[in-house]
Formats: structure tokens, C-alpha cells, sequence
């Protein structure tokens, strides 16, 4: 007789383990719900870094500095270790640090530039994104 109750106890309770477990949504990223609450980034808090696998456009700003611009738009500032000649050869750019693809500011990165003779690396020492006033004063004086 105990082992039928054990048996009915044990099946009971393996039968409502499922029905005691709670509901768990599915994990997913809202990004309208993240901008409404955070932000975009266009403010003073704005992302320090860029992601250097989708560099969209480049132009040169001074002899060790250039001017990035990422897949979404936002324009850094690179300063580089020292003069890269290959930028203006390059075919292709991209960059990468000790995180990956993401370039931050305080972090080690490379510039990889694809130029016909090859692969050249540039050492970049800082990063800064612009913010829009400092964009428009290089806009205004490209305009000249």
C-alpha cells in the first residue's frame, strides 16, 4: 500500500511540474523602446566607439589624424601613431582592437589598409567621435 502511494505521489507530482513553472517571454531587443528610454547616443553620452569592420568613409583631417565615418553615419576622429600613406592607396579600410571589431577610445587598434601592393597596418592612438558643431565647422570650412 505504501508503494501505491508513492507511486501516486510521484506521478502527481511529475504531472503539475510543468503546470508550476512560470512563462518566460522570449528574450528580444527593442530598439524604439531602448532610444525612448536611453537616448539615441546624439548626446554627450555618445558611444565612444565605432565598429571598425564597416568604415564607410575616410578623409584625412592632418599629417596622423583621420576623419572615419561609420556605417551608421557618426564621424570620429583616429589619431594614428604615425604617418599611414597607405590610407590614401587603400582600396579598402577596416579596422580592429584587443575587443574586436569594436574601436574605442583608450584602446589599442589597427587601421588595416588594402592597397594594391598589399595588406599596411597603422597603429591608431586615440579615438573621438565628433560631436554635430565640431561636423558643421568641417563642413563649413570644406565648402571654402
Amino acid at each position: 500500500m505504501k508503494r501505491m502511494l508513492f507511486a501516486v505521489a510521484t506521478v502527481s507530482a511529475l504531472a503539475a511540474t510543468p503546470a508550476l513553472a512560470q512563462y518566460e517571454p522570449p528574450n528580444r531587443f527593442d530598439a524604439a523602446a531602448h532610444a525612448q528610454a536611453y537616448g539615441t547616443g546624439a548626446g554627450p553620452y555618445a558611444p565612444r566607439c565605432f565598429n571598425g569592420a564597416r568604415i564607410k568613409g575616410v578623409s584625412r583631417s592632418g599629417q596622423r589624424s583621420l576623419l572615419v565615418q561609420n556605417g551608421g553615419g557618426a564621424i570620429y576622429e583616429v589619431k594614428l601613431r604615425e604617418d599611414c600613406h597607405a590610407v590614401e592607396r587603400a582600396t579598402r579600410l577596416s579596422a580592429a582592437s584587443s575587443l574586436g571589431a569594436a574601436v574605442c577610445e583608450d584602446d589599442t587598434a589597427i587601421l588595416f589598409a588594402r592597397t594594391d601592393t598589399g595588406l599596411k597596418r597603422c597603429k591608431i592612438t586615440d579615438v573621438r567621435r565628433l560631436s554635430s558643431s565640431e561636423i558643421a565647422a568641417f563642413a563649413g570650412a570644406a565648402k571654402r
